[in-house]
This record gives C-alpha cells, structure tokens and sequence, in this order.
C-alpha cells in the first residue's frame, strides 16, 4: 500500500490543493511517502502509535508546493488565500 501511494504521488502532486486538512488522509499519504517509519508502543495500550519524521513530512511539502501553487495560480486565488493555505499546510504537518 505505501508503494502504490507513494508512486502515485509522484505521478500525481496536487495532494495539497485538493487534500482535506480536517482529516488525517492527507498525513496518512505523506507516511507512505515516508522513506522509513517507527513504531512506537506505550506500556498499557494495546496500539502503536507511528513516530513522524519531520525531515520526511517537509520533503513532502516542499516537494508537493509548486503543484499547488500552480492549481492556485489557475484558479486564480489571492496571495492571502495561497499564504493561508501554506499556514495551514504546515500546522496540519506539524512543522
């Protein structure tokens, strides 16, 4: 799955224009673009939480920008909408 993802990003950059910021999809599509991931298990719970790599998560961004950019620039968003959305992009990644 994270190959299949992971090749499709690179086929397909738009992740951050169309991508719902409410939800964790857009994150879950940069883990598989991800070039390693690490599982981190806490003493009484059953799950494991995967550890982001910051360093992988502004890869992603930097490297899906001037795809959104561009789908900005056609549709002819203000600077102010554009700079929002970069904002947002980077709090929703935690950067």
């Amino acid at each position: 799955m994270r190959r299949f993802y992971a090749k499709l990003a690179e086929v397909w950059p738009y992740w951050l224009f169309f991508g719902n910021l409410d939800t964790d999809g857009l994150r879950m599509v940069s883990l598989c673009c991800s070039e390693k991931l690490d599982a981190l298990a806490a003493q009484g719970r059953p799950l494991v939480q995967v550890a982001v790599d910051l360093k992988d998560a502004m890869n992603f961004v930097v490297k899906h920008l001037p795809a959104m950019n561009m789908l900005c620039d056609g549709g002819r968003k203000s600077d102010r909408e554009v700079t929002t959305r970069d904002q947002e992009l980077f709090r929703c990644f935690g950067l």
